[in-house]
């Protein structure tokens, strides 16, 4: 399978060749790389041709007058013959040499149109510091109402539907992208992968933010572009986003997500079934926690959980337990209920489905947690007040909840 990657520059020789190495470092070798200059005079022709015999002939560029950058898009994909194309902007570059091998891989196995993932931004004078990160695991669909969308550099589709459905609009100035795959996802409803992986590193200073006067216009084109594909919307709905920039800046999350804030079980029986036996012999044991049905109090990766015995009794609303589900499988989540023997389980970052189980299917109960080498004892006042308040408080908690999730939307 051949990708094609894009990249539109005009005036970019400060930082393209960050860009053009980051596709030449990748592990995947059937990419076809297509540099659209727009006639740059700062040497950028030069420094594209100076690469020309490091791609091996997997290069093609041109250098010539265009009507901006989505013109520039266009007659990239016109010159792709990929089966599936993306584009990488010049002032940006792949995270690892791996986003494409990962592309190709889904591609090859699932029966999809299209991938989208994750982006980092950076400050332009400190590559390593990320000042905001970008995730795309919420998204569907209906938010392109509120002008929300999957990060647009890290969008990868087959060509035959850049064919059929057309390219970028020229007569939207700022939010052509946001235009492109408003029609491609919502209008077409193609079908789609979300990956959990930071695609592209991108420098702060796009075109959107550069002032007020453009971000109205962003707005109204994310307006308009809603209206062209059947979308209704307004431009107060389409200003929500800043909101959730605003709390996404605050927060600096980073890797945190996976597969969103669905129930998941724990998947090493062997693990688990060993943890049970140290318990049941009256010590403690700690597990790594895994999946993110229970954010934002215990994070995928991040969290050290510690599970230890319990008597029947302590089994109330609040605590939260390891237990073997009904149906197969493990679930470290909260009781909301008790009804006699038999138990009603919720994740914390799930805001409707629970789990019915009886007091026998427990095997632990949770008693602490190390994060960042600190360790928090669930039987303080802290822990607590955060149990009564999630358990009990349902509107607080599911207000809080919903603004959690729509913070990763963007």
């Amino acid at each position: 399978m051949k990708i094609s990657v894009i990249t539109p520059t005009y005036n970019s020789i400060s930082t393209l060749k960050d860009c053009i190495e980051s596709v030449l470092n990748q592990t995947y070798a059937d990419v076809e790389y297509i540099v659209v200059d727009g006639a740059s005079t700062d040497g950028t022709p030069h420094l594209i041709r100076s690469y020309e015999s490091a791609f091996g002939g997997r290069m093609k560029w041109v250098s010539e007058k265009d009507a901006g950058l989505y013109d520039a898009m266009n007659k990239g994909i016109g010159m792709a013959s990929g089966d599936v194309v993306g584009v990488l902007n010049s002032d940006d570059f792949f995270t690892t040499p791996f986003v494409l091998a990962q592309v190709a891989k889904t591609f090859a196995t699932q029966d999809i149109d299209a991938v989208y993932g994750d982006i980092h931004f950076v400050e332009p004078d400190n590559l390593k510091k990320c000042v905001r990160y970008y995730s795309s695991v919420f998204f569907y669909p209906a938010l392109f109402r509120f002008g929300l969308q999957p990060a647009h550099p890290t969008f990868y589709c087959k060509r035959e539907w850049f064919e059929r459905l057309g390219g970028y609009r020229l007569d939207l100035k700022i939010a052509a992208d946001f235009e492109l795959l408003t029609r491609f996802l919502w209008k077409n409803r193609l079908e789609t992968e979300y990956l959990k992986l930071d695609f592209v590193t991108m420098r702060l200073g796009g075109i959107s933010t550069q002032s007020l006067r453009n971000r109205h216009v962003l707005n109204l084109e994310d307006v308009k572009a809603c209206h062209l594909n059947g979308l209704r919307t307004h431009y107060l709905l389409v200003c929500c986003k800043y909101f959730i920039k605003a709390f996404e800046h605050y927060t600096s999350w980073r890797h945190i997500f996976e597969g969103g804030v669905k129930r998941k079980a724990l998947p090493n029986s062997p693990l688990i079934e060993a943890v049970a036996a140290v318990v049941h012999s009256g010590r403690s044991a700690s597990l790594i926690i895994r999946g993110n049905s229970m954010i934002p109090f215990l994070m995928d990766g991040r969290d050290e959980v510690i599970l230890s015995s319990f008597e029947p009794e302590a089994l109330k609303p609040g605590a939260v337990v390891l237990v073997r589900s009904p149906r197969g499988g493990f679930l470290l989540h909260r009781i909301i209920r008790r009804n006699g023997n038999r138990l009603t389980l919720q994740g914390d970052g799930i805001l409707h489905s629970t789990e019915q189980v009886l007091v026998d299917n427990v095997i632990a109960m949770l008693t602490g947690i190390v994060r960042r080498g600190k360790k928090y004892d669930c039987n303080g006042t802290v822990w607590r007040w955060y149990s009564a308040v999630w358990t009990h408080a349902r509107p607080v908690r599911n207000f809080l909840l919903r603004a959690y999730i729509y913070s990763s939307r963007i």
